[in-house]
């Protein structure tokens, strides 16, 4: 709901992508209680990214939690 996300303001911060890593484990590390898919699909929205694939030394904002 909107009174969630207001209320709640999520705080972002910036993380290179390093060889090996996914998206799935970025936000697999990130998502605490939250669903990795949803911590994911946030990742790509925030980050205007057309697919879920990263290469190695991109900059990302991620959620924390």
């Amino acid at each position: 709901s909107d009174a969630a996300i207001s209320s709640s303001e999520s705080k972002y911060v910036q993380v290179v992508v390093t060889p090996g890593e996914s998206l799935w484990s970025i936000a697999a590390m990130v998502a605490g209680n939250s669903q990795i898919q949803s911590v994911v699909a946030d990742i790509v929205e925030v980050n205007k990214l057309k697919s879920a694939d990263v290469p190695a030394g991109t900059r990302l904002l991620v959620p924390t939690f």
